[in-house]
């Protein structure tokens, strides 16, 4: 089954460290190109996600979150320093009893002005997590986002194999309407032959008739169109290989959609018939639809 490269995935959980999240979302690209962002200070994370991510992504614009909300930052606290604070307030008075004797006057204090003098708060010290632990959390929900990915991929591939499936199949019933048109088409060109042919005799013009039916020949030869029918027939043939290959797909499809594009070019070019005019069109645009979806095969 194919797998688009459109895909996203969330997880999140709360540990005894703290909520780890993560977040994976990819859109196609023509490689695989991974932007990963992580929590600072936990050594080897970043290549632990790049190596993994590679392990199931092969093509795909990638983007990778992960955070650490850590409940021992969050449990941080501060204390005011007891002594500090005795001896500065003890500091204030005495400051203030020598003002009032030599009659000057003070602004009063408020407790912002105290907190702010260093030393009268003391601010507990984070304990240091143990990246080993971490790396694990980590890496365990790393895993279960991975899955989800994955499977979102899978699900808008299996979209895209119903998509392409239904173009493959207007193709092979345009290639098919084709074919049935070429003995109207053919009588047609040579009614036009012979037409021409009698006007010519009839004007008594002197025409060498072994030269004109070697002329006839290269333009029928330069106006057949079965060649471009039997390779849109193998193209067919080869994209439902395709779309039963376990295998990435994506740039082998898109190559296959060039050629099919290019039979059709060719055959719109040698059309001279209406109804096989119409037929190339339609081929060319359900081929420029599977174009636009192959964009986001892997």
């Amino acid at each position: 089954m194919i797998k688009s490269m459109t895909g996203f995935a969330a997880a999140t959980r709360d540990t005894e460290i703290g909520v780890i999240s993560a977040d994976i979302r990819g859109v196609n690209n023509r490689g695989l190109d991974l932007k990963i962002r992580v929590p600072d200070g936990i050594d080897g994370l970043e290549s632990l996600v790049r190596t993994k991510v590679s392990q199931h992504v092969t093509r795909g614009s990638v983007t990778v979150n992960i955070r650490l909300q850590s409940r021992q930052a969050q449990s941080a606290s501060v204390q005011v320093n007891a002594a500090m604070l005795h001896d500065v307030l003890s500091a204030m008075a005495e400051i203030e009893t020598q003002a009032m004797e030599r009659n000057i006057s003070l602004a009063p204090s408020n407790a912002t002005d105290i907190l702010g003098i260093k030393g009268v708060l003391d601010a507990a010290e984070p304990q240091v997590l143990d990246q080993a632990d971490v790396k694990q959390m980590i890496e365990t929900l790393l895993d279960d986002a991975l899955d989800q990915f994955i499977t979102s991929r899978r699900d808008e591939g299996r979209h895209l194999h119903g998509v392409l499936s239904d173009a493959i199949n207007e193709i092979e019933s345009l290639v098919q309407q084709a074919v049935a048109v070429l003995p109207d088409r053919q009588a047609r060109i040579d009614g036009v032959f012979r037409e021409s042919l009698a006007r010519l005799t009839d004007a008594n013009v002197d025409i060498d008739r072994e030269r004109v039916a070697q002329e006839i020949g290269m333009i029928l030869i330069k106006q057949d169109v079965k060649e471009e029918l039997d390779r849109l027939a193998t193209h067919i043939i080869a994209a439902r290989e395709l779309l039963s290959d376990t295998a990435p797909i994506g740039r082998r499809f898109d190559f296959l959609t060039q050629e099919f594009n290019r039979e059709a070019n060719t055959l719109c070019s040698k059309a001279q018939h209406i109804d096989l005019s119409r037929i190339g069109i339609l081929l060319k645009t359900t081929i420029d639809q599977i174009r636009e979806q192959v964009q986001n095969v892997e």
